[in-house]
């Protein structure tokens, strides 16, 4: 192998390992952001409440009294 080449397989095998980094975060923010992160959190963030996200709202029967 040139120089040349162990230069270019050396600049691949770091771009390798920033992607690696890259792709892990982006799961761990993605995570975070939908609340899969907190199994017990019961209040929804803001950015649930803008997208509409979290569970749906108990329908009640008639009759039921809720708290």
């Amino acid at each position: 192998m040139t120089h040349n080449q162990k230069r270019k397989n050396m600049f691949w095998a770091i771009m390798s390992a920033c992607s690696i980094v890259v792709a892990v975060l982006v799961v761990w923010v993605n995570a975070s952001a939908f609340g899969m992160e907190e199994k017990d959190h019961k209040e929804l963030s803001d950015y649930e409440k803008r997208l509409g996200l979290g569970p749906a709202p108990a329908v009640k029967k008639e009759g039921e009294q809720g708290e």
